[in-house]
């Protein structure tokens, strides 16, 4: 097979579909050790939907082909698009295509060095540093063992506190790597440096709940809450899951509002939120910090470190959407609470008590929580 650049593979099946990619780059600093350039390749397809792939790499054109390479992976979900590519036409199964786009983008890793040299004990440090949980590495090895040797891709998610990253390689090191690395440009660009205090600027840090959120905690005898029965701990941890897995987050800042009303979280303190939006070097992300501050407080920039229970941070492509992941936060926070340091069990809540009916989606159905939580 003619040797062809990840540049020019897209190139060709764009043309062949009538569509011109948007091609975006500009100087990237503070990445990983010798990424200098950030490049972004967008589409729209006749019929309305829009991909996008970014590359970050040491040289422009470096970028270019590995942003190339991202969209093509994309592009390539869909059963219908990956035929358009003359490419791939004496490909007769659409996972040698993927194998294929995916061998050049480890080609350009290997050679060009698009990760750090240890990603995954760069990331384990830098938590440690900042005060995070240790990443959670998981892999899909059931779908990766699957096909046959030579064309398996592992698929590895790596996660912290709301934080989740992918890594695809045809090696399940490379893949781990490789989302360590993309965590590594979250951390460094989003989360601050320290958690051990809160104030309110565009280099902030969060004061660090005294809670612990390891999921190996030992487990502990229930403790009960004056005032707040088994049951009505059943239905707020119910809620909780909900509004953290349901796809609708239009009301979940309404719903933390509202159960913060009914005095759900006063083991915090007597508080109310304050939110913050802060300037993020990531060009794509809005920065919000969340606080729990003492009612007494008029003015945050007055408040003493004594006044901020806890806070929490939350990134999305726009202002809202980072609202919503900082609550998200917070929720996390609060069912850790409940779990760990209160000793409560969901699913054995769950068998205690009626659970509530699931809807067509799956998703629990459940009456307003002014009325349940």
């Amino acid at each position: 097979m003619e040797k062809k650049t990840l540049i020019t593979i897209l190139n060709e099946g764009m043309a062949k579909m009538h569509v011109v990619p948007i091609t975006n780059s500009a100087e990237y600093p503070h990445q990983a050790p010798g990424t200098t350039f950030k490049t972004s390749i967008a589409i729209i397809l006749p019929d309305g939907p829009k991909f996008e792939g970014v590359g970050i790499g040491p040289k422009k054109k470096l970028s270019q082909h590995i942003a190339a390479g991202k969209l093509m992976l994309k592009l390539l979900e869909d059963d219908s698009l990956w035929i358009n590519f003359p490419y791939f036409e004496k490909m007769v199964e659409k996972r040698l295509a993927v194998e294929s786009i995916q061998t050049l983008l480890d080609n350009i890793a290997s050679e060009h060095g698009e990760t750090s040299d240890n990603p995954i004990g760069s990331l384990i440090t830098m938590c440690r540093q900042k005060a995070l949980p240790q990443p959670i590495f998981t892999c899909d090895d059931d779908t990766a063992n699957a096909l046959p040797q030579h064309s398996r891709i592992f698929h590895v998610t790596c996660a912290i506190d709301s934080y989740e990253t992918t890594g695809e390689a045809a090696s399940k090191r490379n893949a781990r790597a490789r989302a360590a690395d993309a965590m590594l440009k979250i951390i460094a660009d989003i989360v601050p440096k320290e958690r051990n205090t809160t104030q309110e600027c565009n280099n902030f840090s969060l004061a660090l709940p005294p809670v612990s959120t390891s999921l190996n905690a030992p487990k502990v005898a229930v403790k009960e809450i004056p005032g707040i029965s088994e049951r009505d701990v059943f239905h707020l941890m119910d809620m909780m899951e909900y509004l953290l897995n349901t796809p609708d987050t239009n009301n979940i800042i309404r719903e933390v509002q509202l159960l913060k009303q009914k005095g759900r979280f006063e083991f915090i303190g007597k508080f109310e939120f304050m939110c913050f939006r802060h300037k993020s070097t990531a060009e794509s992300f809005v920065l919000i910090s969340l606080h729990a501050v003492n009612p007494k407080v008029e003015k945050f920039e007055d408040a003493e470190a004594s006044d901020v229970y806890a806070s929490f941070n939350g990134s999305g492509v726009g202002e809202k959407e980072a609202c919503v992941d900082a609550y998200k936060s917070f929720l996390h926070y609060v069912r850790n609470f409940y779990t760990y340091e209160l000793g409560y069990n969901i699913t054995e809540l769950k068998k205690k008590y009626n659970p509530p009916k699931t809807g067509s989606r799956g998703l629990p159905t459940r009456a307003p929580v002014s009325s349940e939580a």
